[in-house]
């Protein structure tokens, strides 16, 4: 056969194979569906008769022409609605008779628990959520005190949708250093995991008036697949330095130098876990490490001496937040640190000894934790203000 005769034989396949190309994945068209966007789950038993509440945020699309009879909107609003069952199931699928159109949850961006719901049938709900087709594995899960379907009610700010905000605001959380994002994935992952305990970033209100202004801070902490208690913003601190390596951060907090309060203003982090066993209990030995700035100087001049004083300063401060964050792992009697999951991967022969009880194992292990904290800027004036009276 001849090269040319070759060719035309190929864009013969060619053409041929798209006959038995498909197209959309469903006969649905995206006209006739409503995009669920977010979600919060309630729950609640009296009398062995469960209750499950769930509202739900869809977006709702844009409107095909301004009432000027100008160029089309662009602009989105949010819309609730409120799905109840004494099953999980019932309370989301309740949701189709109240829609003219097929909801899909595959935009999904995050679910907030309620207090209760954690605290009773956590598991359950989540391989739920997980069981469900169009379930996203990557969607955001919080957690909060009282009941979570009051959230979804709240006004976006700054942003036109709630599903914006909140996903953007829980990488403010983690730059910030007061939280961080956990997804369903993550979360599945320590639930089924046998060596730690999982935490979910807690969703509240800016102040106790319940007003529209939201935001993500601390961690809402599990024993097993129960949420036992909370984490403040000094062990949230905590908890991120023993656990993750920060990059890009925001994180200020202040410590005492001779008589002022100065901020330090955290860069970026590293942290390093050793572990071994000494005489049938672990020793996990934590070192982390902190690069940052000290703009608020306004009343002296930082020198080489002063900059090392002030390390110093700084670096019992972050260990002091740690260790603060240890004692509340110690006082609920769960290991959300991940400890006891390093020596387990790490230390394989140690775990040996010590993983059919190694709730016990974390409760009598010695934790010990070392900072180096380094002061690189000090804010962009090279001189503090000289006034005269």
């Amino acid at each position: 056969m001849t090269s040319k005769a070759k060719g035309y034989a190929r864009m013969i396949l060619l053409m041929l194979s798209l006959l038995f190309l498909s197209g959309c994945w469903s006969r649905n068209e995206v006209e006739d569906l409503a995009m669920l966007t977010g979600g919060a789950i309630d729950y609640s038993s009296e009398k062995a008769q469960e209750k499950y509440e769930g509202q739900w945020l869809i977006i709702s699309p844009p409107s095909s022409s301004n009432s000027d009879g100008g160029a089309s909107s662009s602009k989105s609003t949010d819309m609730v609605f409120k799905g109840e069952g004494e099953t999980f199931l019932e309370s989301t699928t309740g949701l189709n008779k109240q829609l003219p159109r097929l909801q899909t949850s595959s935009h999904a961006i995050f679910i907030i628990y309620g207090e209760n719901m954690a605290k009773e049938v956590t598991a359950k709900v989540t391989e739920n959520f997980l069981r469900y087709p169009e379930s996203r594995p990557n969607e955001w899960l919080f957690v909060t005190k009282g009941n979570a379907g009051l959230f979804i009610q709240a006004k976006p700010t700054l942003v036109s949708n709630l599903f914006k905000q909140i996903k953007k605001q829980q990488e403010i959380a983690l730059r910030t250093g007061v939280s961080r994002g956990v997804t369903f994935l993550e979360f599945c992952q320590w639930l089924l995991s046998p060596d730690r305990d999982p935490v979910v970033p807690q969703i509240k209100w800016n102040d106790e008036n319940q007003s529209d202004s939201l935001h993500i801070e601390g961690f809402g902490v599990f024993r097993s697949d129960k949420l036992i208690g909370w984490l403040d913003r000094d062990e949230s601190t905590g908890y991120l330095f023993l656990t993750q390596d920060l990059k890009d951060g925001l994180m200020t907090f202040k410590f005492g130098y001779g008589s002022q309060m100065i901020s330090y203003q955290v860069g970026a982090s590293k942290h390093k876990i050793k572990a071994e066993l000494v005489n049938g209990k672990p020793v996990f030995r934590i070192s982390i490490q902190t690069v940052g700035a000290i703009p608020d100087n306004s009343n002296f001049q930082i020198s080489t001496k002063s900059a090392s004083q002030m390390e110093t300063a700084a670096a019992e401060s972050v260990r002091a937040k740690a260790l603060k964050t240890i004692s509340k792992a110690r006082e609920y009697d769960s290991d959300f640190l991940g400890l006891m999951q390093y020596l387990h991967r790490h230390k394989p022969s140690a775990w040996k000894e010590v993983g059919t009880d190694w709730r016990k194992a974390f409760r009598e292990a010695e934790i010990e934790v070392e900072v180096q904290a380094k002061i690189v800027a000090e804010g962009t004036l090279s001189q503090s203000f000289d006034l005269k009276d």
